[in-house]
């Protein structure tokens, strides 16, 4: 097909690289800094307390608090990472998890696993969550084949796969609500935490895809010369793509399993890193996880001191992602990047 190569950074004039660095790393780095800050009264009240002897207190943050801020950081740096490896790949600035039909997908494929063959989810539930979510982003792309993948083309694709898949969910939780009630809940994003094992079952798995991810930037800046440059420097583009978009699905797919649909981090991250500054596709993936590391466990922190533990902070992070997308399609627009004839496949 032919390469759609959209400028995901352009240089920025004013200061040297490095100290343009710092700034970027700096300013992606202050929503961590607020999450920690609106976490700390409610850490040195329950460590208060428990110093006071309340065992429940002591229990509380480090079984409660403790582990959902954890959880809120791994997941958002994942998200964040999943999302810039989308876009890298594809070269596309609206790919995301959600845009591209994985949560949806990953979501159906629990649902019927959960009602048809719950022998399945004998191993948990990312692997049916992954095979939902790939056949969802496969299906996506294939639909915007013809297109040559241009970034509107996906987003429709997404679009119209994401409505298709959830109407079919929620027909279901209608007919058999009681038997997709427990999963239904599991899946609403919600990152409160009984303990720890939630982030070792979600954080091994990641710590184990790290080194893969390690090795993407070198190839991803060769895939930015075009197909021919990374051709010259002995890649396949076709296989680079596939491996990038393999890593970027078990990702995300790994997030939607523990916690469900988590829309938005993954569009929000890499764009606020383009924005401070990263210009080097290394730098592009490890900017994102932390900007997504801070969105999200941000967006709960603020959640949870305004409504309690059990608001949801999926709902807001999609919520917030919206108005993102809206105005990076429009940019895409006024920018004209407008599907181009297709060249013969590789």
């Amino acid at each position: 097909m032919a390469e759609r190569r959209l400028p995901l950074a352009r240089p920025l004039p004013g200061p040297s690289f490095p100290d343009l660095s710092l700034l970027g790393l700096s300013l992606l780095g202050l929503p961590v800094l607020l999450a920690l800050l609106l976490a700390l009264p409610q850490a040195l009240s329950l460590l208060g307390r428990a110093g006071q002897g309340d065992a429940l207190a002591g229990l509380l943050f480090w079984q409660a608090a403790l582990p959902r801020l954890a959880m809120a950081l791994l997941a958002g740096a994942v998200l964040g990472l999943a999302g810039a490896v989308f876009q890298q790949v594809l070269r596309n600035p609206l790919a995301e998890p959600g845009t591209l039909g994985l949560f949806a997908g990953a979501r159906f494929a629990l649902v019927g696993a959960t009602l048809w063959a719950p022998g399945l989810l004998a191993f948990g539930p990312w692997p049916v969550a992954l095979g939902g979510g790939a056949m969802a982003v496969g299906l996506v792309l294939l639909l915007a084949r013809r297109q040559g993948f241009a970034p509107l083309a996906v987003i429709l694709a997404g679009l119209v796969v994401t409505l298709a898949l959830e109407a079919a969910n929620k027909a279901l939780l209608l007919v058999q609500f009681e038997a997709l009630l427990e999963l239904s809940a599991t899946q609403a994003g919600l990152l409160a935490q009984n303990g720890w094992r939630g982030v070792a079952r979600l954080g091994l798995p990641v710590l184990a895809l790290l080194p893969l991810v390690a090795l993407l930037p070198r190839p991803l800046a060769l895939l930015e010369l075009g197909a021919e440059g990374a051709r010259s420097a002995g890649l396949s583009p076709a296989r680079l793509r596939l491996v990038g978009l393999l890593l970027a699905m078990l990702l995300a797919g790994l997030v939607t399993a523990e916690l469900g649909a988590l829309g938005g981090i993954g569009l929000i991250a890499p764009a606020l890193a383009r924005m401070a500054g990263a210009r080097r596709p290394g730098q592009r993936l490890s900017w994102s996880a932390l900007a997504g590391a801070g969105l999200l466990a941000l967006t709960d922190q603020g959640l949870l001191a305004l409504l309690g533990p059990s608001a949801p902070a999926g709902s807001l992070a999609t919520l917030l992602g919206t108005p993102l997308l809206l105005w990076l399609v429009a940019r895409q627009r006024a920018a004209g990047a407008a599907p181009q004839p297709a060249a013969p496949a590789e």
